[in-house]
Parts: C-alpha cells; sequence; structure tokens
C-alpha cells in the first residue's frame, strides 16, 4: 500500500514539535481507548529513600506511534532525579526520537516526548513508555497526576490523538521503621469439619494489591511489612477456596491499630457452598477450528489459508453452564508474536439468563488488509464480572484458532528492448524488438518511444498483450528516418508512459549508436569493420549491421562497399554514404 506522510505537531513546553509522521489511504477500525496509567499506582516509601514509577501505555488494540505526557508531583515531598526511555515505542526494534525529557524540580512537573522513526506504523502490545526515579524529602503525600502534553498524549500513525483513559497516582512518604505483620489463620467447611490445602490469597484493598499465602493442613500464613505492605484502616481482603474448587469465601477485614502494635493478624474462615458459575465458548460449534468458525464473503467456510486484503466472518457460540444467569463479556481478537501485536476484533455483553443459556456471534468482521503474510492467533474468549466467585472451569472461557495468513503473489511484467534496426533495404523506418522478461503479462496498449540524439521523434503503441517471455517487434511507421553523419545516437524506450508496474522501471531502454561502416557498432571503423564486412560479402548469414555495412547506399553488399569501407579505414576524409543518409 503506497502512503502519504504527513507530520504531526505535539508542542513541549514552549515550541518544541513532536514528529507523528504518517497517513495512509485508508484508516483501521476503531478500537478501544488506550491507557496510560502510573504504575505501581500508590506507594508507600521511607522518607529519605529512592523509588521509581513506570509510565505504562495499555494501547487496547490502537496502533500507537507516539507518547507525550506530563506528569506533576508535590516538589515539598518528592524530587525527581532521572527520567529513562522504556522500551514501549521500540519493543519491535524500530528506532525511536525522544523528543523531550525535562525534569523540573522548581515547578514539580517531568515532561517527556516520544516518537517512532522510519515506519509507518505504530505498536499495539502494552508496554513501559519511562521509567522515573525519585527520592522522598520529607514525611507527606504527593499525588503522581498524568496529563496531557498540549493536545495530545498518545497519537496514532495516522496523526490522529488517540482517545485515551488516564490513570494518575499517589504516594506516601512516612518516617517509621519497617516491621513484619505476621497475617494467619484456619479454614473450614461451614459444618465446621476442617478444610485441608485450601488455596488461600490475601489483598490490601488500598494498595492494590495480592499475596498467596502458604499453608499447612488448614492453616495459612503470610508475613507483610508494616506500613509498605499493611497498616492500620487497611481493609484487606481474604478470598479461599476448597481443592475441590466447590466451596469458597470472600471476606473484608479492616486492620487495627492493636493488630499492627501486636505484630499479628488473626483471621479464620469459613467456607459455604458455592453457587457454580461457568460460562463456555464451545469447541463443539466447530471442533475442526477449536470451536471458531471462518466464513468467506459468499458465506463458505473457510478451512485452510486467508488472503491479505480480503473480509472474513468469525462465528462461534458461548454457552452459560452454571448455576445461575450470566451477563458474559465477549471479545474477539487477532495477535502475532513476531512481531508482538495485537488488534480487538470486536467486543459483545451478553445476557445469558438460564432459560437461554446460549448464544451465536452475528459474524465479526476479520479484514486482512494491511496484515503481512505469517501465522496469526484469532481468539475468542468470554469472561463473567469478578464477585469473588470465579468460573468453574476456567479453561473453557477461551479457544484460540491458528491461521494462517498469506499474500497472494503479485506477478509483475518487465520490458526490456532486445534490439533496434533500419529497415534496410527497403526503407528508412526504424523497428524494435520488445519483450516481456518479467512473471506477469503486460497488457496491450503501452507506448514505445524513439529518440534520435536525445530528442522524441516517433512513438508506436505495442497493440497486443505480452505473457512472460513474450515479444513483438514494432516499427515507428510514421517517421522516416534520416542519417546525419558522423552519426546518429538511436535510444528506443518501453511503456513510455509508464503506463504498467513493472518490476524493474530501470531497463526499459536500449541506447546505441550508429554510423555509417561501424558495422560493429563500437563507435569506430577500424580494420576489423572492413574484415567483418569482407565476411559477410562471402557469407550472407554472416551477422553484421548491414545498414552501416552498405557504404555506398545502394541496397546491397557487395565487393565494391569492402573497397569504399578499406578506403575510408585509411583516409578518414573518405566520404561514405550509406541508406537514409541527409544530403550535405
Amino acid at each position: 500500500m503506497k502512503r502519504k506522510v504527513r507530520i504531526f505537531f505535539i508542542a513541549a513546553l514552549f515550541s518544541l514539535f513532536f514528529i507523528l509522521a504518517i497517513s495512509t489511504q485508508v484508516e483501521p477500525a476503531k478500537a478501544l481507548p488506550a491507557e496510560i496509567s502510573v504504575e505501581p499506582s500508590y506507594q508507600r516509601i521511607v522518607a529519605g529513600e529512592a523509588f521509581t514509577i513506570n509510565i505504562t501505555v495499555d494501547p487496547k488494540g490502537n496502533e500507537v506511534m507516539g507518547v507525550s505526557y506530563k506528569l506533576y508531583f508535590n516538589n515539598t515531598v518528592l524530587n525527581a532525579t532521572l527520567q529513562e526511555k522504556g522500551p514501549f515505542l521500540s519493543q519491535d526494534s524500530v528506532p525511536t526520537d525522544v523528543m523531550e525529557n525535562i525534569i523540573d524540580n522548581n515547578t514539580g512537573v517531568v515532561s517527556y516526548a516520544e516518537y517512532r522513526k522510519y515506519v509507518d506504523y505504530g505498536v499495539s502490545n502494552p508496554g513501559i513508555a519511562a521509567t522515573i526515579t525519585f527520592v522522598a524529602k520529607a514525611e507527606g503525600m504527593s499525588l503522581l497526576n498524568l496529563t496531557e502534553h498540549t493536545g495530545a498524549i498518545l497519537a496514532d500513525p495516522y496523526a490522529h490523538p488517540i482517545p485515551t483513559t488516564i490513570v494518575g497516582g499517589w504516594v506516601d512518604i512516612m518516617n517509621v521503621t519497617p516491621s513484619p505483620i505476621r497475617v494467619a489463620g484456619y479454614v473450614f467447611y461451614e459444618n465446621g469439619s476442617e478444610c485441608f490445602n485450601p488455596s488461600v490469597n490475601i489483598t490490601n484493598e488500598n494498595l492494590s494489591r495480592t499475596w498467596n499465602a502458604s499453608v499447612s493442613g488448614n492453616y495459612y500464613q503470610y508475613n507483610l511489612t508494616y506500613p509498605f505492605e499493611v497498616r492500620g484502616s487497611d481493609v484487606l481482603r481474604f478470598d479461599a477456596i476448597s481443592p475441590d474448587r466447590l466451596y469458597l469465601n470472600s471476606s473484608n477485614h479492616t486492620v487495627t491499630a492493636a493488630e499492627i502494635q501486636s505484630g499479628s493478624i488473626l483471621f479464620n474462615i469459613t467456607l459455604q457452598k458455592r453457587t457454580i458459575r461457568d460460562v463456555e465458548v464451545e469447541r463443539d460449534y466447530y471442533p475442526e477450528g477449536n470451536g471458531i468458525k471462518i466464513k468467506d464473503g459468499a458465506g463458505n467456510t473457510v478451512t485452510g489459508r486467508l488472503e491479505a486484503d480480503t473480509e472474513y466472518y468469525v462465528f462461534y457460540k458461548v454457552r452459560n453452564r452454571g448455576e445461575q444467569d450470566e451477563l458474559v463479556n465477549v471479545s474477539v481478537s487477532i495477535s502475532n508474536a513476531t512481531p508482538a501485536w495485537h488488534l480487538d476484533i470486536a467486543t459483545h455483553e451478553w445476557y445469558l439468563p438460564l432459560d437461554f443459556p446460549y448464544r451465536e456471534s452475528p459474524g465479526d468482521c476479520l479484514n486482512t488488509s494491511g496484515l503481512a503474510p505469517g501465522y496469526y492467533n484469532l481468539t475468542v474468549a468470554a469472561t463473567i464480572r469478578d464477585d469473588h466467585n470465579p468460573d468453574f472451569y476456567p479453561d473453557n472461557n477461551e479457544r484460540v484458532r491458528v491461521i494462517p495468513l498469506e499474500v497472494s503473489p503479485i506477478y509483475k511484467s518487465d520490458l526490456i528492448i532486445t534490439e533496434a534496426w533500419v529497415c534496410w533495404p527497403d526503407n528508412c523506418t526504424i523497428c524494435y524488438n520488445i519483450t516481456n522478461i518479467g512473471e506477469g503479462t503486460a497488457s496491450a496498449g503501452h507506448n514505445t518511444i524513439l529518440y534520435i540524439d536525445g530528442a522524441e521523434r516517433a512513438y508506436d503503441e505495442v497493440p497486443v498483450s505480452l505473457t512472460p517471455g513474450g515479444s513483438y517487434i514494432g516499427c515507428f511507421s510514421d517517421y522516416t528516418w534520416t542519417y546525419t553523419p558522423p552519426k546518429d545516437d538511436i535510444m528506443v524506450c518501453a511503456d513510455h508512459n509508464e503506463t504498467l508496474e513493472e518490476s524493474d522501471e530501470e531497463n526499459n531502454c536500449l541506447s546505441t549508436t550508429w554510423k555509417c561502416g561501424d558495422v560493429d557498432s563500437n563507435g569506430y571503423i577500424t580494420t576489423w569493420d572492413v574484415g567483418l564486412l569482407n565476411a559477410r560479402r562471402w557469407d550472407t548469414s554472416f551477422v553484421i549491421f548491414e545498414w552501416a555495412g552498405d557504404v555506398d547506399g545502394n541496397g546491397y553488399i557487395t565487393t565494391w562497399d569492402v573497397g569504399l569501407l578499406n578506403a575510408r579505414r585509411w583516409d578518414p576524409d573518405f566520404t561514405l554514404s550509406c541508406m537514409c543518409q541527409i544530403e550535405t
């Protein structure tokens, strides 16, 4: 696809411009809003220590060409010391240009701008755009407020701002000594019996951090660090499930100051019989494609390779096999690991009640335009809302079908002029041989042009198609050539108007010099020419440039021509007179 380059500027601070070029003839389907965030979103730091945050981008299926942001912080408690480029924009080894990397501790702002160079496509896999290092100066709190950088925080290859969800963060700086807090307890069934070998996860809701507890029998424990992983008033969520996944419990506990002081949080868990929840992307719907059926525009089921630049339609069935009505989120995506790439094709929100527990897709459009040949993963995933009662059989929530994509080979013609000659002894018309040495057919209707001493003299339209290896002999019938001593420079070029798209556009012309008496066409008259002409005199099948050998212009090659040429060989002023020669 031919693309036109367009420049997209993002101003930085006062007058720095951020180049994001690239537009094309066809824009891709709209994806979900991208997301840029501070990670981790919340930290607890001891005063005097250094810590880092990442600026992370999740394209959500968009192609990101450039990133530009400002991060504001409380400069009374934080001091930014370093901002380093991350791998996000160069994840496929494409070079990038960091247009701005500024730390201003006087006003409490860090600014950054980077874009991809030399390519007309972006990246669509999540990654770290930059990493910022801070030093905690004093006890206190600082928001980490991420904002747009003069109009666009993310930009795509078409010079458009990408709709983006911005997620900031914050940090608490404390002047305390860390200490361990043991979190432990026992797990029971609702009838009071012990639940051996349960799975127990502990989540600090304030920090959005989760830890998997170690288990022995029905006893679990995990050591958290005060105040960085837990402190008074934090809410801990305990999620426990039995080995057979039939019993579970999710409970919250607010940490007290007394527990922190004692260094121990004891919390027993009682499991209850769960309501089974299970949604499935049915493999039996189309076993040959792991549950995913693909049809072409004519409604035919595709079992093999897909073609590039073609629209297909994806079909599948999602079923609720659980014990309650479900609201199911369904996503369809295509991805390729080399280079890393991901695109969401479709998303649905389906209500699947127990009395009508399944639904088939309407045929989500998969457009292969712009995709390189290779193997792609087509994924259909069904998920339910997270209310701490997870899907009973999570392995059947997602189906992946590997699809090979090939590009139909484009065979192009390649025209060359193999020979040009004058129609000696019949007339002074110049003819030529045009041959197609390419792999594709050259359609009829292209023009051949004749130049004499650099001036355009005549044209000839080729009226036939030339298949690979095919030739055509044409003549410039509307032009009568006149030879002007001492020589004429002749050039014949195929496809003068560039009607055809050829595999080689640089080999269309044949150039030669015609000089009366120069029978080997090397530009000189020598004893060798005399010998060649004499050989032709005795053997009419001997190949020479015959027009140049008929030096008396009578339409024949005789002993007389040999004698005249020999005289010219010894006397450069001796006059030869080939056919078509202009009178002087």
